[in-house]
């Protein structure tokens, strides 16, 4: 991997982690629901501008929208105002991968391979290593809504791969 390469990849980690120092600082002064309002219409009024409307039934663009970025957000600031800190929000919010996997097995007939499950049970083991260890300060309510966030997030991956055109393969041959 170039220097380079590694670099922006680590400024997209960098710059993760600061979003969710800035939503804990946030959710202290606007309500979680209000702050995910202001966040999504600040970042989408430029982007109509520049992007052309999806080539999806308006259905699906509209379920995308409110489960994804409505609810999964919402939900995610939510827990972060009932207790969840910054650095348990980022790792416990990325179990979407977990619903995605599920929901890709349910709707879609997915088959997965050893190493994909084992990769799996790694993964979460560290996920709920992490969560029982954050010194007693974590809420069962803050846990719960960072955890629905991330079900909505695998809802909306399963939505989004639900829209793309059937001239386009699910999966690099």
């Amino acid at each position: 991997m170039a220097f380079t390469h590694f670099l922006l990849a680590f400024s997209v980690v960098f710059v993760w982690a600061l979003n969710f120092v800035a939503i804990e600082v946030a959710v202290e002064i606007i309500p979680p629901i209000f702050l995910n309002v202001l966040r999504f219409f600040l970042l989408s009024m430029p982007a109509v501008f520049f992007m052309k409307r999806p080539a999806a039934p308006f259905r699906f663009v509209l379920a995308y929208g409110l489960i994804l970025f409505a609810l999964s957000f919402s939900l995610l600031f939510l827990g972060i105002q009932l207790g969840v800190t910054a650095g348990l929000a980022s790792v416990l919010f990325q179990a979407q991968v977990f619903f995605s996997l599920l929901f890709g097995i349910l709707f879609f007939g997915e088959k997965l391979h050893i190493w994909q499950i084992l990769g799996a049970i790694l993964s979460f083991g560290g996920i709920a290593w992490i969560a029982l260890n954050t010194g007693g300060n974590l809420t069962i309510s803050g846990l719960t809504a960072v955890l629905l966030g991330s079900v909505a997030w695998g809802m909306g991956n399963t939505i989004s791969t639900s829209m793309r055109p059937t001239s386009i393969p699910l999966r690099a041959k």
